[in-house]
């Protein structure tokens, strides 16, 4: 049953584990002296895309393997991994743009505002269903104010690219907790 258990749950620890080992690595790599303009790059996409990619995966894993979460969230996971992926396309445009002779903004902008938008629409998915006694103009209210501030605020964060840092401890640490609340209540349903 305990092996049950950890394969559960393991997917889900390797996940966020790969996330902080991703971000740290990162962090790690820019204080070096292999990181240059020309390496730069790699840095941005693993710390804006591949880090909260990482982290956003664990945590629906995690939500998955807990017994005490009702539903996986996977469709607002999904939304939030493309999401990512244009956030990260996103700041590679604007540092291309910073770096060299700018061309036209338009294509920073449309992307953007995808990530905006997909950042945004995973946070309404989550929260949807706290809005079912809401009256439907409400409900359309506040996903929309959802969509473009946690959307705006998804983007922004991540701006610091240390921050990703934190989203991936973040979700190392509600996976552990809510393993250990699983394992808790496993326990006490079998005693």
């Amino acid at each position: 049953m305990g092996a049950g258990f950890n394969a559960r749950w393991g997917v889900a620890i390797g996940l966020a584990a790969a996330s902080v080992i991703v971000a740290i690595a990162a962090l790690v790599f820019v204080a070096s002296p292999a990181f240059t303009e020309a390496t730069a790059s790699y840095v941005r996409v693993a710390l804006t895309g591949i880090a909260p990619i990482l982290a956003i995966l664990a945590v629906a894993s995690a939500a998955q393997a807990s017994s005490r979460v009702l539903k996986t969230p996977w469709p607002a996971a999904l939304i939030a991994v493309v999401g990512s992926v244009a956030t990260s396309v996103a700041y590679e445009l604007w540092y291309v743009g910073v770096d060299s002779t700018p061309a036209s903004p338009a294509p920073m902008l449309v992307v953007a505002t995808a990530s905006v938008v997909l950042n945004g629409t995973a946070l309404a998915v989550l929260v949807r269903p706290a809005l079912r006694q809401f009256s439907v103009g409400s409900t359309i209210a506040v996903l929309v104010l959802v969509v473009v501030f946690g959307g705006t605020t998804a983007l922004l964060i991540v701006f610091p690219m240390v921050s990703t840092a934190l989203i991936s401890a973040a979700a190392m640490t509600a996976v552990l907790l809510l393993r250990r609340s699983d394992s808790r209540a496993t326990l006490a349903h079998l005693g």
